[in-house]
């Protein structure tokens, strides 16, 4: 049965570092490295969903994550059955803000090693059937809820078991620097923090005055007339001052 988790910050993957020697396999090798063949994505907006397409491959370069139990490695021509058991989001930001990702393709691959595997140290096996793994980014919502104001960087990957009609038993090591078979990376931009408005205030008092209060659009008109009428009055009393001191002359 397929399953989707969502991993912690991928710091947390240290404590599974320190617990290699009760997680490994007992008699397992940790050895080659799988992943998919295309990783990068663009950076994605809040919400947003992205498809990967693409095929997994196992190669003896890159970070070791396959632990092998039963042969050392794949035996030359064994053809190989793997079951994509999990999809994996590990990141730097909380389990909440992780988004999605879902499986929209046969959790079952196959394929065949190559006949020079155990002699050539750049073979490589690639499983024949595509893997499309649907990533959503959380919600813009989610990344505010979180104190998120730049970006947030997500892997994406597969815990997959691998057998082979040779006898080998193959999986994610648990231990290794990368314990999954990783199919994406993802950068989230978080959403802009947009300031909150100042409510309106009484000039005259100094308190709010709500939205659909009169006030908001009597106020100024109140401070207008006061204006106009304190003007009036200045101006009458320099009249006055001018008459008085040039009074009419008698007859």
């Amino acid at each position: 049965m397929l399953t989707v988790r969502r991993r912690g910050p991928a710091k947390g993957i240290l404590a599974l570092l320190a617990l290699a020697g009760v997680l490994a396999l007992p008699g397992s090798v940790n050895a080659d490295h799988v992943e998919g063949t295309e990783m990068l994505a663009p950076d994605l907006a809040p919400g947003e969903s992205i498809l990967h397409e693409q095929y997994v491959e196992l190669a003896k370069s890159g970070i070791p994550n396959i632990g092998y139990d039963g042969n050392p490695s794949f035996v030359d021509g064994e053809h190989l059955t793997a079951t994509i058991t999990e999809v994996v989001i590990q990141g730097d930001g909380p389990s909440t803000a992780q988004g999605t990702a879902e499986l929209q393709s046969t959790p079952t691959l196959t394929a065949t090693v190559p006949a020079d595997w155990s002699a050539n140290e750049f073979a490589a096996i690639r499983f024949d059937e595509r893997v499309d793994v649907m990533y959503t980014a959380p919600s813009a919502a989610t990344l505010l809820d979180v104190g998120c104001h730049s970006e947030l960087y997500f892997r994406v990957g597969l815990l997959i078991d691998i057998v082979g009609d040779a006898g080998t038993h193959a999986t994610i090591d648990p231990a290794s620097e990368l314990p999954l078979a990783q199919v994406s990376v993802a950068t989230i931009r978080c959403p802009a923090v947009v300031q909150p408005t100042p409510p309106a205030t009484d000039l005259l008092g100094g308190a709010p005055v709500p939205p659909d209060d009169p006030a908001r659009t009597m106020l100024p008109l109140t401070i207008l007339c006061a204006l106009a009428t304190s003007t009036a009055i200045a101006a009458r009393g320099r009249w006055r001052a001018g008459w008085d001191s040039n009074p009419r002359p008698k007859d």
